[in-house]
């Protein structure tokens, strides 16, 4: 199994690797990720990668039409974080569960992507997690009142050159980057596509086979 950068250049994971999430896990360790300032409201959210027909695919969700924030966008499962969570973590694989009928039994967590900030200025936290049985994903199942689909994309997609863009937006009086992904008509953008990017970065990282790492130096902070 290959990824490709824009320039074309292989790297991370090599095919047929028995070890890819380990070594993704030691990616996610050596990455200095941006932690922010707490918000008044935080919340979290959970990359689900699945690994079917020699890819990995990313599990998204596109939002109901009818909510007040982010109607109809493409989103990661994930919320804000409630009394009953003791963790952000706890929050992402709470969510989960409520928006897509995922059970916390069956993620692997690889790992944590930069903190971000919503439009709403709420922090958000995203988690990556590997699916641990794929036939889990049959059972998916959207949360009526938030989720009007479910759907998976190749993680390869992502590098396309002809799907992809960037702009340059002003928010609170300073320019920021925002990518933009357009799979199949549905267009995956804001701190969706953030997360993505970001989440290739790691991906980066990753030198897959040539250094296998000791299981017991994976233990990741909650």
């Amino acid at each position: 199994m290959k990824f490709l950068n824009r320039n074309n250049n292989t790297y991370t994971l090599k095919e047929n690797c028995d070890y890819w999430k380990i070594c993704l896990k030691k990616a996610f360790l050596s990455y200095e990720r941006r932690i922010l300032a707490p918000t008044k409201k935080e919340a979290a959210i959970l990359v689900p990668l699945f690994f079917q027909n020699d890819k990995i695919h990313i599990i998204l969700t596109k939002r109901s039409k009818h909510l007040l924030y982010h109607s109809g966008e493409v989103s990661f499962p994930g919320g804000s974080k409630d009394n009953s969570d003791k963790t952000k973590l706890d929050t992402a694989l709470r969510e989960t569960e409520e928006e897509i009928n995922l059970s916390r039994k069956y993620i692997d967590i690889l790992g944590k992507l930069d903190d971000q900030y919503s439009v709403t200025n709420i922090s958000v936290t995203p988690f990556v997690g590997v699916v641990t049985d794929v036939s889990a994903i049959d059972s998916l199942k959207p949360q009526e009142s938030e989720v009007e689909e479910i759907f998976s994309v190749p993680l390869d997609f992502f590098y396309k050159n002809e799907t992809y863009w960037q702009e340059m937006w002003i928010r609170h009086n300073a320019e920021h980057e925002v990518y933009f992904y357009n799979y199949k008509g549905r267009i995956i953008w804001g701190l969706t596509g953030q997360t993505i990017k970001n989440l290739l970065t790691i991906l980066g990282i990753c030198k897959t086979c040539h250094t296998i790492p000791n299981q017991h130096d994976l233990t990741l902070s909650k």
